[in-house]
């Protein structure tokens, strides 16, 4: 079992406040219903999970239906750490919805069929999804394809994306499938995620734009992961192995990861990209799949700690990065080309860029006021 899978159950067992398990829960339940449309603030959610009541103030009122959904989703969760380790089946999936649905306004009504597929057609972002006589089908296949090998983040993203655009439910549909990609990343021991309100429109525009490009998603995906390990991390939880991001793979990866142009001594505008070094093994872990082995280092300047490694990843291609350690602390930034000239080097990151030129301008100004206001 991994590490966070087990601190979740323990923590559900007894029901721990101020943990990763009753952190996840508010974060979980606010932020995946206030993406569809529920009223309450996170404030709100976290005081209907510590004391089962809400307070609205300011005689403000709340939806039924919003508190029942949002009391819902934490016995959801509550299922969902119990089931985690299952394989994915059609049986978790309608419980998640029935669960979720249970007492809502919704239930009410023979034709929205809580914890069963569709019975009448519906759309999603304006697109035709799966009919009600095809839903079974799709959903079969969906699963046998999903199941079929090994899973990874990349595989997970891309049956959410495919089980949105079947969209199976009548209603519903986000939070479940946003409920089995948290599912899925503790059975294959990836650090999970929470997709958050604030990225509500990145995470809609990546799940219109992934049949053309699939990098808007993943990249909200891993958005999302980073914030949750940011919280496995302080709560002190060990971590993962060395694939706990989930080895996302990209067709191209110049065209995803984000470029910081930095400017040298020769008027040259270069790009680089930090990644994470594993000092201990020696080579890059987050290159988003792609393993990059040190061959040879070479040290470019002892002043500045900096040393040029000479690579090559998984395709055998030779790579070039730059290595700093500051405060005990180790950089890796990858280069477009080799760079062999330490002047060419010189401004390293673009923050040390804007200290300096923040610095000469403040010399500057001071110069002025030396020599009565003239430079």
């Amino acid at each position: 079992m991994n590490k966070v899978l087990e601190r979740l159950k323990e923590e559900r067992e007894m029901r721990l406040k101020g943990c990763l398990y009753h952190y996840t829960q508010v974060k979980f339940a606010y932020n995946t219903n206030r993406i569809e449309g529920s009223q309450l603030t996170e404030d709100q959610t976290r005081y209907i999970y510590e004391t089962y009541t809400i307070s609205t103030g300011d005689n403000k009122s709340a939806k039924v239906d919003d508190i029942i959904e949002t009391v819902n989703h934490f016995s959801c969760f509550d299922y969902l750490v119990k089931i985690a380790e299952k394989p994915l089946s059609e049986e978790i999936i309608k419980e998640f919805h029935s669960i979720l649905k249970r007492g809502t306004s919704d239930s009410f009504k023979d034709w929205f069929n809580i914890g069963a597929y569709k019975l009448m057609e519906n759309y999603v972002g304006g697109l035709k999804t799966s009919l009600p006589s095809e839903v079974k089908k799709d959903m079969n296949n969906l699963l046998m394809k999903y199941l079929k090998g090994n899973i990874d983040l990349n595989k997970i993203i891309d049956f959410h994306y495919n089980f949105e655009r079947i969209h199976p439910f009548q209603d519903g549909n986000g939070r479940v499938g946003r409920l089995i990609m948290f599912k899925e990343c503790l059975k294959n021991n990836i650090i999970p995620f929470i997709i958050e309100d604030k990225s509500k429109q990145f995470y809609y525009m990546g799940l219109k734009e992934y049949p053309k490009s699939k990098l808007r998603l993943i990249d909200t995906c891993l958005h999302s992961q980073d914030i949750y390990k940011e919280a496995i991390e302080y709560l002190n939880i060990d971590k993962y192995n060395n694939n706990d991001t989930g080895n996302v793979k990209y067709e191209n990866i110049d065209k995803l990861l984000k470029k910081i142009k930095i400017p040298n001594l020769n008027n040259k505008k270069e790009k680089m990209v930090c990644y994470k070094y594993d000092i201990k093994n020696e080579k890059v872990i987050d290159f988003r799949g792609n393993e990059i082995y040190i061959e040879s280092t070479e040290v470019i300047s002892s002043k500045k700690n900096i040393c040029k490694l000479i690579c090559k990843d998984k395709n055998e291609n030779n790579v070039f990065l730059l290595q700093r350690t500051r405060k005990n602390k180790t950089e890796m930034w990858y280069f477009n080309d080799n760079f062999s000239d330490e002047s060419s080097i010189e401004f390293i990151s673009q923050f040390d860029f804007e200290m300096k030129k923040k610095k000469q301008i403040n010399n500057s100004n001071k110069n002025g006021k030396s020599n009565g206001g003239k430079k």
